[in-house]
């Protein structure tokens, strides 16, 4: 697993996969390929996003997680790998113990970024 993060929030798409390898089809644009252990996160917040049960089992058996975003692009659900994945538990720990100045600024960032 690397540290690449997969956004799917500006178009349609259907996520498959095909020799250990995600599909990734989209309308009217070549599709793409990538392997899936070099995929640490795999965000989804377009509603027209369609995905296959091996993309989920495919994911989590190389040590990624995938996020389901709502309408408004707030993540609503996380499937996380169950063998043990020491880089997600750590940040995951960072976040939640991170004070309410230092995430009120993240916060802050991340809006910024998005407008």
């Amino acid at each position: 697993m690397s540290d690449r993060i997969l956004d799917f929030s500006e178009e349609a798409a259907h996520l498959s996969v095909r020799h250990s390898n995600l599909l990734i089809r989209r309308n009217e644009k070549p599709d793409v390929n990538l392997p899936l252990d070099e995929i640490g996160v795999i965000i989804t917040s377009h509603p027209a996003i369609t995905c296959t049960a091996a993309v989920l089992a495919g994911i989590s058996a190389a040590g990624g997680a995938f996020v389901v975003c709502d309408e408004r692009r707030l993540p609503v659900g996380m499937m996380l790998p169950l063998a043990g994945n020491c880089l997600h538990t750590e940040r995951l720990g960072m976040q939640t113990s991170a004070k309410l100045p230092v995430r009120k600024r993240l916060w802050q960032q991340i809006v910024k970024a998005k407008l």
